[in-house]
């Protein structure tokens, strides 16, 4: 905790200070050097924590100190524990030994904890403990202790032990004091934990210890803040203790515009730093009143000077649903950043009127607290928090303590403010997922609300975050996280996709106020579809719509959406002019509808794994139904199934696709003309690098199945890492060997998402033996790097074996063997010889020869030229 009160008395006192420590510098081994079980702790936002997990294990620190007489220790702890006799802390004040586990060390110490949950004072004399003051029973029998210790001890050698539960540090009540010179000589000041089990561990929390002179307490007391309370009633409240025989002089308040003094001043019972005056007049209505305060003292006879307050009756008005909105949680004060440590939610006044909050509820549910009479005015902060934390949110701004204050869940929870007819206010339902920083998610943080003013039919959680003031919120004041910058971008309507035959899908780049989204005349489908008969806002974040429409969609179709500017996102900016949206219900995929295309199987050492997929069919198919695969040759099955995409995602005839774990990578490495044709898988299917398979399939089909081996690839490249196979033609078999070669190094050896470089489509001819081109070169340009030899017969069922031969007759490969041809159809060759080197440059000869099973025999003659650079 770093309560402003320490803060200042640091400062004041830091040159005389022999041992200062807030941790602000994460660090205890410098500034000053902590030494001991080092291990056993930790620096955490600020705060010294346990870091230990063994049972049954005591640990400490400690730190050079020579203070013991005419001096002032005063610390923070917070036990998030049950304490007991086996579960405590001592903070050694004084002990002439380094080693706070040693058996023979003297010097006194406070125990937080014991058998009966106390806070006391002990002298230890050669390993013997005394206690010399017993604290009150009980003070720290809850799992979340927060307290701040001071403990005195004069010339005279009086001993006083002081105690602020709240752990804030401003009011201190004394658990007791004594008379003790037995130890007049300190080498050492430190911490020992003592747990029991390791359940325990992490749970000692330890910050701001000073040790050195006396610190006398010189300052007056002066006004925090006013509060009406009735026409005739005021509250006014101080920024600590007063004194209750100055407080209750009525000469000692005086209000202007004819109130006069008050006919009768009250201290809190409870509240120290609060008085309740009433007066005989009644206040005038909308009329600002100057309240004058003199002569009241603080607890050390300190005269608050001459000051004054401003204080305004106003008659309340009726509340409307979003007048006065909850604008602050405090739902998890541990760790302690600055802020009390304690929950605590803000309301703020956005109306133009003031309101009574008398009979208001604030509700979680399970719990209900009711509020006091209490005047918000406009642009007014109230904090809300538990009775028993009133002074301490006292010092921040307005406060009100309630009895039953709602225990606000860390995780999430639904909050309600509601008037006394029980009307709704004010509703959030939130989660620690707004804070948007996984640390200050942890704890000690508020939730702020960045803008009161939004429109009331807007997705809340996009208006929410942790805030980023130092002490961990901005109770009572203007939230550190408020923006007033308008929103001047219009939203855009981003898509539309089929659900089903009557239902349909509109997606938004961002949130829409949900209220202008349900009129059914704004929206308007083409050919003859019309407008809708049902809408629906998909919540949370309102940017996508469900629209049911009354005559159902044929699958095939492609449908155009248009929208009017009656929609309007949560800053009141109505849709722009891309409103507008086409659509289709996909038709289910068949056997090689798509096919596969382009694989990487080897990539880069820093690259990754990519697989691309082409639409030949004349459908429209989503992709959402389509799975990535191995498959298993052995048993047929399909192994290793990834779904390409969770979300719908159409692919049009004569579409590529590019499929990886992370598109950005590949486009860094690989030149694209179509940068939007990639996906995102999250798992693409393991491919090893020698031989694998990659299979496309939906739920009754395999739709394409490639069968790969590493020597595919052109044999004359010295590196094949990094280079991907491309298909040559997709009308070709896919497990045709021939139909795929390595992509060019013209295009960097790979196109992802567009034609492929070694891209040659079959001959359609008349004739039953075509090659085309009579020139290639097989250098890896791009250009012509095989030659395709084209058939086309009558009849099925023929079987054939081509040859190349050089301009001397020698066959140079075996391009087929005995393979059995369909009616039509294409081999390549890329001029690797059966010794897999380059052919040389020349004439070539490709002889066919096709048979039948009666053994009819045809042969054919065809020349090319295997060319090169020069």
């Amino acid at each position: 905790m770093r309560s402003i009160f320490l803060f200042l008395l640091f400062i004041s006192s830091f040159l005389t200070a022999q041992v200062h420590d807030d941790f602000s510098d994460s660090d205890f081994t410098n500034n000053p050097t902590w030494i001991g079980d080092t291990a056993d702790f930790i620096v955490i936002n600020g705060l010294l924590r346990s870091n230990s997990n063994t049972s049954s294990y005591g640990f400490y620190l400690s730190t050079s100190s020579t203070t013991a007489t005419d001096a002032q220790w005063e610390f923070y702890v917070n036990l998030k524990l049950q304490t007991s006799s086996a579960n405590y802390t001592d903070i050694y004040l004084i002990s002439d030994e380094a080693n706070l586990k040693s058996t023979t060390n003297s010097g006194y110490f406070v125990r937080i904890g014991n058998t009966t949950d106390e806070i006391s004072l002990y002298k230890r004399t050669s390993g013997i403990n005394v206690e010399i003051i017993d604290g009150l029973d009980a003070e720290v029998n809850s799992s979340n202790n927060t307290i701040q210790v001071k403990v005195t001890r004069d010339t005279a050698n009086l001993w006083t032990l002081q105690s602020n539960l709240k752990g804030n540090g401003f009011s201190y009540e004394t658990e007791g004091v004594i008379t003790d010179a037995s130890i007049t000589t300190c080498s050492y000041f430190g911490v020992f934990v003592q747990q029991s089990t390791p359940t325990f561990h992490l749970n000692h929390f330890y910050d701001n210890f000073y040790i050195g002179p006396i610190l006398i307490d010189i300052t007056p007391p002066s006004i925090v803040s006013s509060t009406i309370i009735s026409n005739t009633q005021v509250d006014v409240l101080f920024d600590e203790f007063i004194d209750l025989t100055s407080s209750e002089i009525t000469s000692n308040y005086s209000a202007d515009n004819g109130l006069g003094n008050p006919i009768a001043v009250i201290r809190d019972v409870s509240n120290f730093n609060l008085v309740h005056l009433t007066f005989s007049t009644a206040f005038t209505n909308g009329l600002s009143n100057t309240l004058t305060v003199a002569n009241v003292q603080d607890l050390n006879q300190n005269i608050g000077i001459t000051s004054t307050t401003i204080f305004s009756f106003v008659i309340p008005e009726s509340s409307e649903f979003k007048d006065v909105v909850i604008n602050e949680i405090f739902a998890d004060p541990s760790p302690q950043i600055g802020l009390p440590a304690a929950e605590f939610l803000e309301i703020y006044n956005k109306s133009e009127q003031a309101f009574d909050l008398k009979g208001w509820k604030l509700t979680d549910g399970p719990s209900i607290a009711t509020l006091s009479s209490y005047t918000l005015s406009p642009g007014m902060y109230l904090i809300i928090c538990p009775k028993a934390d009133t002074a301490a949110y006292g010092l921040f701004g307005n406060v009100m303590g309630v009895s039953s204050f709602p225990v606000l869940n860390n995780a999430g929870d639904h909050i309600y403010l509601k008037n006394n007819a029980l009307i709704i206010i004010d509703s959030v339902n939130y989660s620690d997922t707004w804070y948007r920083d996984a640390t200050k998610k942890g704890g000690g943080w508020s939730l702020e609300l960045i803008n009161p003013n939004i429109r009331t039919n807007c997705p809340m959680a996009n208006y929410w975050m942790a805030s980023t003031n130092a002490l961990g919120g901005t109770p009572g004041t203007i939230n550190s996280t408020y923006t007033n910058v308008a929103d001047n971008e219009a939203p855009q309507l981003l898509s539309a996709s089929t659900i089903s035959k009557d239902t349909l899908l509109l997606n938004f780049n961002e949130s829409l106020d949900a209220s202008t989204l349900l009129n059914t005349a704004i929206y308007s489908i083409d050919k003859g579809i019309g407008i809708p008969i049902e809408v629906k806002a998909i919540a949370p974040d309102f940017k996508n719509v469900q629209l049911i429409v009354g005559t159902a969609l044929q699958a095939g179709i492609i449908y155009t959406i248009s929208l009017t500017n009656a929609i309007t996102d949560c800053a009141g900016i109505p849709i722009g002019p891309y409103n507008t949206a086409s659509f289709v219900i996909p038709e289910s995929a068949m056997p090689n509808d798509i096919v596969i295309n382009e694989i990487l199987f080897d990539p880069k050492t820093d690259g990754i794994d990519f697989v691309e997929i082409y639409n030949r069919s004349n459908k429209i198919i989503d992709l959402k139904t389509i799975t990535l695969s191995q498959y298993d040759t052995i048993n047929n099955t399909l192994t290793s199934i990834e779904k390409i995409t969770t979300e719908s995602y159409l692919i049009h005839p004569g579409e590529y696709i590019l499929l990886s774990e992370n598109s950005a990578i590949v486009k860094n490495q690989y030149h694209t003309t179509n940068p939007s044709g990639f996906i995102n898988m999250s798992n693409l299917p393991a491919m090893n690098i020698a031989s694998g398979t990659v299979c496309l399939a939906n739920s009754t089909d395999i739709i394409d199945l490639f069968q790969y081996y590493e020597n595919m690839h052109f044999p004359l490249l010295n590196v094949t890492k990094g280079v991907s196979l491309e298909r040559i033609d997709f009308n070709r078999p896919t497990q045709d060997k021939t139909n795929w070669h390595s992509a060019a190094e013209a295009v960097g050896f790979a196109t992802p998402a567009y034609q492929n470089s070694q891209y040659s489509k079959a001959g359609e001819t008349d004739n039953a033996i075509e090659i085309a081109p009579d020139i290639f070169s097989p250098d890896e340009d791009g250009m012509n790097d095989i030659f395709n030899v084209h058939y086309h017969f009558d009849t099925p069922g023929l079987i054939a074996n081509i040859t190349i031969y050089d301009s001397k007759g020698r066959s140079v490969k075996q391009l087929v063997r005995n393979e059995l041809l369909g009616v039509t159809g294409t081999f390549s060759w890329d001029g690797i010889d059966e010794n897999r080197e380059k052919a040389k440059i020349g004439i070539y000869v490709v002889f066919v020869e096709v048979f039948d099973l009666t053994g009819k025999t045809r042969h054919y003659k065809k020349t090319c030229v295997l060319a090169s650079k020069i």
